[in-house]
């Protein structure tokens, strides 16, 4: 024979499988570019991923590939041509082979350069490529096989691509684990096993390949059973017919009837399959673990199946059997009414999908009664349910676009993961499905309804698909852009009350001169403790009062952390300033001096809200490009993971954080200056809330690209103001009282008595709002003390004067005598009315006199 022959079945095979081939090859780089744009990810995560889609796009092309080279022969009606032909059995049989896999690594070799190419032509480690490599090899051999095998079997491509996956699956999954539990194989003695098995079906393949020719003489006499039986089943269902049809629509229930007909043998074949895969899953999820052996994770390979392959299939099975030999022919010579042919297709494989729905479910429940919880078994449900309404839907619009049912199935799997992904991707953003999600399959369906009287009529051109298309384009449109125009506007327009361009130093300088500025402070509270213990205490005021002055320059258009530097040189000041006053030799007029000069530093010192608006700023050169991501302050779920990965490359994702930013900053800054005003005023300070409310905290949970790099440094700032603030009105009242002391030789028995000549007023405790409570004589029993803020505990001796501040800890209701005026919070957040004055002083804030 010439081998002209041969090159013209590669030629037929070329023509057959070109327009699946190229779609898969397009859909692939289109996934790897989409891949590296959206993914921000370092270069070594993102090469698996762009790799993996260049070895699993051929291996599904393999998949229906195998499934249709044998089965679409006589599908088409073109075996008994090809057995007519000048051309041996093996000849075809190994152009179709020759053709498979040189058009899987053709598409694999222009996949796989471009994964390296996106990825800026840098590698992976070496064993993760290898082991990708690995396992999707083996899945396109085995599917190579399989489906080459049920092809030769089968007279659909879709039966065999079905049966070609499911048993795929559980051969694999058999196979390895018999290796593991068995043998004790490690992976690559596994994929051996795997191959081995794979070889064996090879064999087999090979042996009907090269009888397939001699099909008839094979199976004559199961092939004459079978027509023998189909001819009684013909005759009973004609005499049937003969019957006086019933009234009220007999034409649209004799479609109801073909379509039965036509769908019958796939539907046994896919409800046998179900039924087998529920029955494996619930089988081996009921038995006890001890007794499922290395067949246990079986049941969930089965209900993965069950869930996640066969409802695509059922959806695009809807219009198959019209388009097997351009069946509808038949329809629209017969004048079939358009909508009672659409109607009729729906009805039948849409009960079918309904029974899927009902068997998944039965599933689900089951492990409901296997010990997961309602909850996450409800919301499961709820899940499967939308996606078989995508896979139905997504199969139904192929089916009717595609005419091979491989290629449909294939397809239908495509449309329907980028669906779900778009649904999940509303989810994490919590946009409702009412608009952003349902109308999606609604088009596909109204799509197929405008599209089904062209079909009929085989009208191609513009006009014939005009409408269907309009049907898909303008829901798609309209929500892709009401999705951004909702993210962006959903956030309200807020004035931030401060100038994002306001100049700050540059970071570098500013964090060399902070950190200056912070040594140059302990050196100067060092020397400080040296003088004091010489006793020149004028020279130690001098130091501590220049350290206090450092502590404001650090204030000055600093960030957080210099405020917080800050607030730990001035605590450490307040903590020794006591000592200093209390020490032999020390004069009333210098105390007093003293606290004019802490006065007027108080007049003087930088406002906290300085230090947000130059964080707000930072969080803005952040967003902008201009600084790098810090790390986050929380563990991301996988939800907020999907929303970063997918909206950081998408410019309205951007305006929607500067549009948060502004409204936060402009709420945090009210609070901050809010705690400011009412330090100045010596009132009362409102203790702030970790939470945002209502909608402020869904919409920082939806915009990852902000939450990333926001923190509530509101609330660090408000409890900042509220020490500190705290600690300067008691350290003024604890050197008033050792000025008293030195001028009157004795402690003043009530604060009243410092007012005068040490102090204006008595100062309030910012944390209640009513005066501190002064022990002179302090308590009658020792308690365990802190310093405010630090876990060094202590014991306060008894009968040790003390300022006490009830701190964030107890609830000064103003009412009564103490104790029964305070409610006491406990570690584990319980309330309760303490009994005796040593239980209030427990939690509360304790400043002892030296």
């Amino acid at each position: 024979m010439s081998p002209t022959i041969f090159w013209r079945l590669i030629w037929k095979e070329y023509r057959m499988l070109r327009g699946f081939w190229i779609c898969l090859t397009v859909a692939a780089v289109a996934i790897q570019l989409l891949a590296a744009w959206f993914v921000d990810q370092p270069v070594e995560d993102l090469v698996p991923i762009v790799l993996s889609v260049a070895l699993v796009m051929p291996t599904l092309y393999v998949l229906g590939g195998a499934a249709t080279l044998f089965a679409v022969e006589r599908e088409t009606g073109t075996y008994d041509f090809q057995r007519a032909l000048p051309a041996a059995s093996w000849r075809s049989f190994l152009g179709k082979l020759t053709y498979a896999v040189a058009s899987a690594l053709l598409m694999f070799a222009i996949l796989a350069p471009t994964a390296y190419g996106v990825s800026r032509l840098r590698v992976a480690q070496p064993e993760v490529n290898l082991r990708l490599c690995a396992v999707w090899g083996l899945a396109a051999a085995t599917a190579l096989v399989w489906g080459m095998f049920f092809s030769l079997l089968t007279k659909a491509p879709l039966k065999a691509a079905v049966m070609a996956t499911i048993v795929g699956l559980f051969s694999v999954y058999c196979v390895a684990y018999f290796a593991e539990t068995m043998f004790h194989a490690d992976f690559w003695h596994v994929a051996l096993w795997i191959l081995a098995a794979a070889a064996v079906v090879a064999l087999v393949d090979l042996w009907l390949g090269l009888r397939w020719f001699r099909e008839k003489a094979m199976f004559s006499w199961w092939a004459a059973r079978w027509n023998r039986l189909r001819i009684v089943a013909a005759g009973k269902s004609a005499g049937a017919s003969s019957r006086p049809a019933r009234p009220g629509g007999p034409l649209f229930a004799r479609l109801l009837w073909q379509q039965w007909r036509q769908s019958s043998r796939l539907l046994g074949v896919l409800a046998a399959t179900s039924l087998l895969l529920a029955l494996v899953g619930i089988v081996m999820y009921g038995l006890p673990p001890r007794q499922r052996g290395f067949l246990g994770p079986l049941g969930a390979v089965s209900l993965a199946a069950l869930i996640y392959l066969l409802p695509p299939i059922v959806g695009a099975c809807v219009f198959l059997g019209d388009q097997h030999a351009r069946r509808f022919r038949f329809l629209a010579e017969r004048g079939a009414p358009a909508p009672y042919v659409w109607l009729s297709r729906q009805i039948v494989w849409g009960a079918a999908a309904a029974c899927w729905t009902a068997l998944i479910l039965v599933a689900m429940l089951f492990l409901l009664f296997r010990g997961m919880p309602e909850a996450d078994v409800l919301q499961a449900m709820g899940y499967m349910i939308g996606f078989i309404v995508l896979a139905y839907t997504s199969g139904q619009l192929m089916s009717m676009f595609l005419r091979n049912g491989a290629m449909a199935v294939v397809a239908t799997v495509v449309l329907c993961g980028l669906l779900c992904f778009w649904s999940r991707l509303m989810h994490a953003m919590q946009i409702s499905w009412l608009w952003s999600v349902i109308p999606v399959p609604l088009a596909m369906l109204a799509a197929t309804w405008l599209r089904t009287p062209r079909w009929l009529l085989e009208r191609n051109g513009l006009r014939g698909w005009l409408w269907p298309l309009l049907a898909l384009l303008l829901p798609t449109a309209a929500i892709l852009t009401a999705v951004p125009l909702y993210r962006v506007f959903e956030i309200p327009f807020a004035d931030p009350g401060f100038s994002p361009e306001k100049s700050f130093r540059p970071a570098a300088e500013e964090e060399l001169a902070a950190a200056e500025l912070y040594r140059r402070a302990g050196e100067l509270r060092t020397s400080a403790r040296v003088l004091e213990a010489e006793g020149d205490l004028d020279a130690t005021w001098d130091r501590y009062l220049a350290a206090l002055r450092m502590a404001d320059r650090l204030r000055v258009r600093g960030a957080i952390a210099e405020l917080l530097n800050a607030d730990r040189i001035e605590t450490d000041v307040y903590g020794a300033l006591p000592d200093w006053a209390a020490r032999p030799g020390q004069t009333p007029e210098r105390i007093r001096g003293a606290l004019g000069q802490l006065d007027e530093l108080a007049r003087r010192r930088p406002s906290p809200s300085d230090a947000l608006e130059a964080d707000f700023f930072l969080t803005r050169e952040t967003l902008s490009g201009h600084l790098e991501h810090p790390l986050p302050h929380s563990p991301l779920n996988t939800e907020v993971q999907l929303v970063v990965y997918c909206t950081r490359r998408l410019p309205w994702e951007k305006a929607r954080a500067f549009r948060l930013l502004d409204f936060l900053a402009q709420r945090d800054l009210e609070r901050v200056r809010l705690a400011e005003r009412q330090a100045a005023e010596g009132k009362r300070i409102t203790q702030p809330t970790d939470e945002l409310a209502g909608p402020r905290q869904q919409w920082l949970e939806t915009t990852p690209f902000l939450r990333l790099c926001y923190s509530q440094h509101a609330s660090h700032l408000v409890r900042s103001i509220l020490r500190m603030e705290t600690r300067r009105r008691v350290v003024r009242l604890l050197l008033a009282i050792e000025a008293h002391q030195h001028e009157h030789d004795r402690l003043p028995e009530r604060l009243d008595d410092l007012v005068g000549p040490d102090l204006d007023a008595v100062p309030i405790d910012p944390y209640s709002g009513y005066p501190f409570r002064y022990f002179p004589q302090g308590l009658p029993t020792a308690v365990p003390w802190s310093e405010p803020s630090s876990r060094d505990e202590h014991t306060l001796a008894a009968g040790t004067p003390l300022i006490m501040s009830v701190g964030p800890c107890i609830h000064d209701l103003g009412v009564g005598d103490a104790p029964e005026r305070y409610q006491v919070q406990l570690p584990s957040g319980y309330w309760y009315q303490p009994e005796s004055d040593d239980e209030v002083c427990r939690r509360a804030w304790l400043f002892p006199l030296p």
